[in-house]
């Protein structure tokens, strides 16, 4: 079944790197839920069974305790690079089969597919456009008029 086209664009809008970390931590979390908890008590119960007397046992209950505390270290480690393209003041325009981010100061924006649109997930003051399996693109919802977001779940393949 063919998708109806659409076109439309937002407001400018710029995602500073701590905002860029903090939504992907926040996204990861929402998705991964599951592993947030049975890591945790793994690392919980590996470490009542070995009671300090088996170290290998000892350290993998210590890293299943401490691991969901590095979520947020390794979001701002992967974002670091993006974000020095989503800090340019951009606009999100969707345009028949494409969507682009268009830099305002002429440089080079970013293409992608909205037939590769996965799912389009509305959290506090963001939009997360997932444009691929655990790539994301993030606008805040300031930029995007309820019936942009509207069309843009219309357009993804499932939405939340």
């Amino acid at each position: 079944m063919a998708k109806k086209s659409v076109s439309f664009q937002s407001q400018e809008f710029s995602v500073r790197w701590a905002f860029l970390a903090r939504w992907t931590a926040r996204e990861y979390f929402f998705r991964l839920w599951w592993w947030f908890a049975a890591i945790p008590v793994s690392g919980v119960i590996l470490l009542v069974v070995s009671r300090g007397q088996n170290q290998l046992m000892t350290g993998l209950g210590m890293f299943g305790v401490l691991w969901p505390f590095t979520i947020p270290a390794r979001a701002g480690f992967i974002t670091r690079k993006p974000s020095r393209f989503t800090s340019k003041p951009q606009i999100l325009s969707i345009e028949g089969d494409h969507g682009y981010l268009i830099p305002s100061d002429g440089s080079q924006g970013m293409r992608f597919q909205l037939s590769n649109l996965r799912s389009v997930t509305e959290r506090f003051d963001v939009v997360a456009l997932e444009i691929q399996h655990f790539r994301f693109v993030f606008v805040p919802t300031f930029a995007l008029a309820p019936d942009q977001v509207k069309k843009l779940r219309a357009i993804s393949t499932h939405s939340e």
